[in-house]
This record gives structure tokens, sequence and C-alpha cells, in this order.
């Protein structure tokens, strides 16, 4: 039987409702109704929508003030509701900012360091800044491990994740970012870089820096990003727009071109989520900015329309599927 607008209008209202105390069976439930149609995300976002304009009309609303009625008589034992109040998603990023946080010291030899070395590492979905020096300062976004040394404040390593940094320039003392074999020196700048197992980005809002894999050297300015492919040892560097870098701090993604499997990454480090994409459009480019302010990982697959995807769960992953055609 095939649905009509006000059919498709009328059950995404019942959805948005539902999911208003939804718990994670409902959610699993919504995801399988968005994969079924594509419609389906597209009627549900416009009820989002038309909630959203509604939210923002009310203040500007006035009602007349009810004439006050003959009081009534209340018995002492009445346990009348309180007035339902509307309800609304608050899911921002300081929820569960440090509910997982590990601070430890690092095992192992360092050398002439000692134990002056401390790791820290943040759970997916999680963030914390670090206060190295005056003016000196590290943002660790989700699913993020590094390393500082309590008797240098111009060092760090970053294990894997994604940091932004903002680093006050000492000609004498530069900042050095070490990861694995390669290293930024900054000359003084605000930087954001994601380290995975197969590539390094960079990207650049201020200042310069000059990352240096295997001893080699390779500029980046402001308003500029690369993007290094460890294992072929190729990197590309390519312009970005300042007010992007690190914009992951705020909940909000932005892509130029960058590849779906990429964007999944990112959301899975902010949302604190297993996020995986199909093969047959993990490479395929994404354009625009992702808000995710009111995003948490059970609420994943509002994200369907945004990114043209069908989201279906497995476990307690996410995979990204393509938004028509059979399903495999």
């Amino acid at each position: 039987m095939t649905e009509t607008a006000s059919d498709l209008t009328e059950t995404a209202l019942r959805w948005h409702i539902r999911l208003r105390n939804g718990g994670d069976a409902d959610w699993d439930a919504f995801a399988d109704w968005l994969a079924q149609n594509p419609d389906h995300a597209e009627a549900y976002a416009e009820v989002e929508a038309m909630d959203h304009a509604l939210d923002s009309a009310l203040p500007d609303l006035h009602f007349p003030a009810p004439q006050p009625a003959e009081p009534q008589p209340v018995a002492a034992n009445d346990d009348a509701p309180a007035p339902a109040r509307r309800w609304r998603w608050a899911a921002g990023a300081g929820g569960a900012l440090a509910a997982g946080l590990v601070l430890a010291l690092v095992g192992g030899p360092f050398g002439e360091h000692g134990s002056s070395r401390y790791q820290i590492t943040t759970a997916p979905g999680e963030s914390r800044t670090i206060d190295l020096d005056a003016g000196t300062q590290i943002t660790l976004n989700g699913d993020t491990q590094m390393v500082f040394d309590r008797k240098d404040a111009r060092f760090a390593r970053l294990d894997h994740g994604e940091a932004l940094f903002a680093v006050q320039h000492d000609t004498q003392h530069p900042f050095t970012l070490e990861m694995g074999t390669s290293r930024i020196v900054d000359i003084g700048t605000l930087f954001n870089v994601v380290s995975l197992p197969d590539q390094t980005r960079i990207a650049v809002a201020e200042g310069a820096v000059d990352y240096r894999p295997d001893g080699q050297s390779i500029p980046l300015h402001a308003g500029q990003q690369m993007q290094a492919d460890t294992a072929a040892g190729t990197a590309r560097v390519s312009p970005i727009d300042h007010d992007t870098v690190g914009s992951w701090r705020h909940r909000r993604l932005s892509y130029d071109g960058s590849p779906l499997e990429q964007v999944a990454q990112d959301l899975g480090r902010v949302l604190g989520a297993a996020i995986r994409v199909d093969a047959r459009i993990a490479h395929r480019p994404v354009f625009g900015t992702i808000d995710v302010q009111d995003i948490t990982p059970v609420r994943i697959p509002l994200l369907a329309s945004a990114l043209n995807v069908r989201v279906v769960k497995q476990g307690k992953t996410w995979i990204l599927k393509p938004a028509h055609g059979p399903t495999p």
C-alpha cells in the first residue's frame, strides 16, 4: 500500500512524540522505519523543522490572562499532576565530558625523562582540555590518547585520536608534537591534528606548523590542511576555511569533499559510538556542515537524511548503507 503525504506526516509526528521519552528499543525501531523508505527521513525532518519553528515562535506569542475563576475546594490528599512541560532534546557535549577520563602515569622506559611523563586518555564521546603553560592549551577529542611531560611543557605526543592545539610561540623553545616517527614543530599557531593508524590529518587556523615525517619537512600555513597516507608515504595539501578548524569542539563537523568513511570516524569520536560505512559508499564525498548538537548515540538514525544513507544497527554498531537499492 502506497503511503500518502498525509500518512507520512502523521506517522512521522507519532515517532516524534514517541521518541521524546524513548528508550533504546524505540530508537532501534525508529531506525528500522527510516530504513524502509527514503521518504520517511524527509517526512521526519519536516516534522522536526516545524517543531523547532514552533519553539522559536513561542516567546513572541502573547495570550490574555484568564479571568479568575471561583475558588474550588481541594482535598488535602489531592495528588493532581503538575502541568505538562514542553520537552526538548538537549544532548549537549557537556553531559559526559569527564565521566570516563583516565589520567595515569605512563609505564615503560622514558630515558632521561623517567616518570615525569604521563598519559591522558579520553573515551569516545568525551573531551578534555589541558593547559600546559601560559598561552598553550590542548583540547582532546573523544577516543584520544596523548602523553605529556611534567618537566617539559613544550612537548606532547599524540598516540591516536584528535586534538586541537593553541600554542604560544617560543623561538628559543618551540613546541613539538610527536606522532610515531613524525613530528610537528609549531611556529606559533592554532591547529588541529588527527592521528590514525593509516593516516595523519593536520589543519591550520592561525600561524604555521612544520610537519616532519621521517626527517622530511612540509610547512603548513593558516588556511591550509594536509592529509598524509602513512602507509604509502604520500601527503596532499589543500585549502581549508579557518573557521572550521577544530569545530568539533562545538559539535559541528564541516567537510569539503571528504569521504564518508572519514566522516563516520569523526562522528564516532564526537558521539561516542561505533559507526561503520558500507564499502559501496565508503569513498563517497561529503560536502557541508553536520550539526550534532542534539545527537546522542541512540539518535544516530536522525543523520540518515543529511548523509543520504540508510542507518542500520547491528549489535552495538551503526552501519551506514546506500539510501536506495537492494540490501545485500
